[in-house]
């Protein structure tokens, strides 16, 4: 992504909004604070709470760590009586590593796992639009 390009998160925090990225940021050389998010947290990993936990692997144990924390994230708008003034929204890359590069070497994932490869029945994968 261009320096230039305007992010949806510039765009909201010039009306008002605090911005938050939270997770992986690979579209541009340039970290999230530099297009418009106020703050941000990522390398892709788990915490030790939840590194081990899942079938999955590190990928496994950080998407339950996310819905984990989605939910806390959630209640605490509830609570604080915020849900109707935030917007919460949840973006995906692409989908799974589907290329052969990727597929044919599966190291640390357990049989059968899905987490390489297979979009079911969507379309394609990283790399693709």
């Amino acid at each position: 992504m261009p320096a230039s390009e305007i992010t949806w998160a510039e765009l909201i925090r010039k009306v008002g909004y605090q911005t938050v990225c939270i997770g992986k940021w690979d579209v541009s050389n340039r970290m999230p604070n530099a297009q418009g998010f106020d703050y941000y947290f990522g390398p892709l990993d788990s915490s030790n709470r939840f590194r081990g936990k899942s079938e999955g692997g590190l990928y496994g144990d950080v998407v339950e760590e996310f819905d984990f924390e989605t939910g806390r994230l959630l209640d605490a708008l509830d609570e604080l009586g915020l849900r109707k003034n935030t917007l919460v929204i949840y973006t995906s890359d692409n989908g799974p590593w589907n290329q052969d590069k990727y597929t044919k070497n599966k190291k640390g994932h357990p049989k059968g796992s899905v987490f390489w490869g297979d979009s079911g029945p969507l379309r394609n994968g990283k790399g693709s639009c």
